[in-house]
């Protein structure tokens, strides 16, 4: 997986330095492995990243709370 997605950027133009390891992984046991990390590791960005958006939300919702009680006094 890690091969094909440096030959794919390979392609494009892009000239970007990998770690070592990139090596093509013949055992299937191992091949498994990186790819339940991998999996575990993109379901943890999501995580991060919706955990971090929500918390956004909810401030905004707050502050929007706040300032709507502020108009509806004025109207």
């Amino acid at each position: 997986m890690r091969k094909e997605l440096a030959d794919m950027s390979q392609q494009c133009g892009v000239k970007i330095e990998y770690p070592t390891g990139l090596e093509e992984i013949t055992d299937p046991a191992k091949r498994t492995t990186e790819v339940e990390n991998m999996r575990h590791r993109i379901i943890e960005v999501h995580q991060e990243i919706f955990n971090l958006n929500e918390n956004e939300v909810h401030k905004r919702w707050t502050f929007e709370e706040g300032v709507s009680i502020h108009f509806r006094t004025l109207t």
